[in-house]
């Protein structure tokens, strides 16, 4: 199997946190094909703000990084994927 991570590090407002809508609906479209299912494995969705070093801590051996983007996130986006890059190229 391989692994796919899809990531959503959202914005902090007060108390509040904004859950995972847009990588909860591609996981779920992606996981209604089997042929998908067979293939590929996604890990637990990531949606907390942090550094990208401890965003991606746990990771193993990503085939596929997904990133949902937004002008809040987007250097955050681009930090995690430069850290992706440098450990699994």
């Amino acid at each position: 199997m391989k692994n796919v991570y899809l990531a959503q590090p959202t914005q902090l407002y007060d108390d509040s946190i904004y859950l995972p809508s847009s990588i909860a609906a591609l996981a779920a479209n992606a996981e209604a094909s089997p042929d998908f299912r067979n293939n590929f494995e996604i890990k637990e969705l990531s949606f907390l703000r942090g550094a990208p070093t401890d965003l991606i801590r746990d990771w193993v051996e990503p085939f596929v990084v997904g990133l949902s983007c937004y002008c809040w996130n987007e250097q955050l986006n681009l930090a995690i994927a430069r850290e992706v890059k440098e450990r699994w190229p």
